[in-house]
């Protein structure tokens, strides 16, 4: 009994609900839902409410409205012909992007036979330029020569008195016929020589492409960077060094296929050194004069991947 009458005077001193400031279970009823019990601290009701409100008075977002037949604005002609332009400049950049994509990752796995093949391709359609070259050059000058010797024929077709001897016959001189297009010459096996083109393109593929390949490589090896110290190392010891011993190479495997396909005795192959002598001073100082400034660029700016293009084109 004691410590019931103790337990009711203790909550007889206690303070009134409305002032303890202990969280209050309230009861929360929606609309549409079921009721719910959520657990709100102590906190004045006006807050409350005007959230609510606030929430209540915010707007609802309406999907947008599909135009209209007569809303529909019309495309003129010059904007659909501007914008088809710009489409297919669009696919040929693209195209070419993933040509030059192509063409590096060919770099990336297979460096060697991709640089031989370019190299073949590239000294094939040298040796066609140059052979398309000769043959415009020579058509100049015949037909510079033929106007000279019809104007003399004219002037020796008439005697003394001015009038036209009929006695007197002019002798044409023989000239060499060509193709009024320069590049007809192709299909004219008197005017081109498809067996030289394909000694360039097999020295390209099987001599030139993985030699330089091997000595570009070697070269970044030993003296890498783009300095300019490096730059001028490189390019002297590949210009006073290699290139003599290069040169020797090729000249001797270029005169070596062009005797076999002359049928040339195997006598004449014992002349190759005095043929090299007599080239040397004339072959060495073109070769300096051309490459010296190539090389700088080429291993100042060019990436090592694409060194030996960058030769192949040059060349």
């Amino acid at each position: 009994s004691s410590s019931a009458s103790s337990v009711l005077a203790r909550r007889q001193t206690k303070a009134p609900a409305a002032e303890t400031t202990v969280p209050q279970l309230l009861l929360v009823t929606g609309r549409h839902s079921p009721p719910r019990c959520r657990l709100y601290s102590s906190r004045p009701t006006s807050s409350r409410s005007n959230t609510i409100a606030r929430r209540r008075q915010r707007p609802r977002r309406r999907p947008p409205q599909r135009p209209t037949r007569t809303s529909r604005k019309t495309i003129p002609a010059s904007s659909f012909v501007v914008a088809t332009v710009e489409a297919s400049s669009s696919i040929r950049s693209s195209s070419s992007s993933s040509w030059i994509g192509w063409y590096e990752t060919q770099l990336e796995q297979r460096p060697l036979v991709t640089k031989s093949l370019t190299s073949g391709i590239i000294a094939g359609a040298g040796d066609v330029l140059c052979q398309a070259i000769v043959v415009a050059v020579m058509m100049t000058t015949t037909t510079a020569a033929a106007v000279q010797v019809d104007n003399q024929s004219k002037d020796n077709r008439h005697n003394d008195n001015g009038k036209e001897d009929p006695t007197s016959v002019v002798e044409q001189p023989s000239t060499t016929t060509f193709s009024s297009s320069t590049l007809s010459f192709l299909w004219n096996q008197q005017q081109y020589d498809s067996t030289r083109t394909l000694r360039f393109v097999s020295l390209g593929t099987f001599l030139v492409g993985p030699v330089i390949h091997v000595w570009y490589n070697a070269l970044n090896g030993i003296w890498p960077g783009t300095t300019v110290v490096r730059v001028v190392q490189r390019v002297l010891v590949d210009q006073f060094i290699f290139t003599p011993a290069f040169l020797t190479v090729w000249l001797t495997a270029l005169w070596t296929l062009q005797d076999w396909d002359d049928d040339v005795p195997a006598e004449r192959r014992d002349d190759y050194w005095t043929d090299l002598r007599r080239a040397w001073p004339v072959v060495l100082p073109a070769n300096w004069c051309l490459w010296i400034p190539a090389q700088a660029i080429n291993f100042r700016f060019v990436p090592l991947p694409y060194q030996v293009l960058f030769s192949n084109v040059v060349a």
